[in-house]
């Protein structure tokens, strides 16, 4: 576990540290969830990928290539979530 942190930390990683949320529930990821609250509250210049206002479909497509490279879970989603993308032709394409 060490490695990973001293590798990730050499490559640039603002941060690295190990989780055992597994074996040792939320008590096992406490640092891990501070250093993310952290990052998030400082400036940064994130923007979305594409406009909020566009469909949920829209938005999957401009993500980029996703029918094709998340194929298999896309077959595995819910009823739910296929619904929700109303194009019938994208649902066959998919699955």
């Amino acid at each position: 576990m060490d490695l990973v942190v001293k590798t990730a930390l050499a490559a640039g990683a603002a941060g690295a540290f190990p989780c055992s949320h597994w074996a040792h529930g939320g008590k096992g990821i406490v640092e891990l969830a501070q250093a993310v609250a952290d990052a998030c509250a400082k400036p940064n210049e994130f923007k979305f990928l594409y406009p909020l206002e566009w469909s949920l479909k829209e938005k999957i497509e401009a993500i980029g290539l996703i029918a094709l490279l998340w194929h298999p879970v896309l077959c595995n989603v819910s009823d739910a979530l296929r619904y929700q993308l109303s194009d019938q032709d994208v649902r066959r394409r998919w699955c």
